[in-house]
């Protein structure tokens, strides 16, 4: 599989789970910023790949959250997580980081 099909992939299954749970990761108890860490990751992801804009330095701290996100993502949304590795290391074989994570 390529990044643009598991990019696809994630973007998918993510919308299905936002629907499920969006209302209850907005309360104050239940919100956790490595979900946002990781909406910002796969935005840099999509402009890596649809634009071939390189993932600055400064940028790739975004990338660094999948033990917190092991957390997050369980059954049945652990897939999200197994696809999201498989990108980020897509991404790092086809140099669009400028340092590897």
């Amino acid at each position: 599989m390529n990044a643009k099909e598991i990019l696809k992939k994630i973007k998918k299954r993510y919308i299905d789970l936002l629907n499920a749970y969006s209302n209850k990761w907005y309360d104050e108890t239940e919100y956790s910023p490595h979900i946002s860490s990781f909406e910002i990751a796969i935005a840099l992801s999509e402009l890596a790949i649809f634009e071939g804009r390189a993932i600055r330095e400064d940028e790739e701290h975004w990338f660094k959250g999948e033990y917190h996100l092991s957390y997050i993502f369980l059954e049945p949304w652990d897939d999200i997580l197994k696809l999201y590795i498989q990108l980020v290391e897509i991404l790092k074989e086809e140099n669009f980081y400028r340092s590897y994570i």
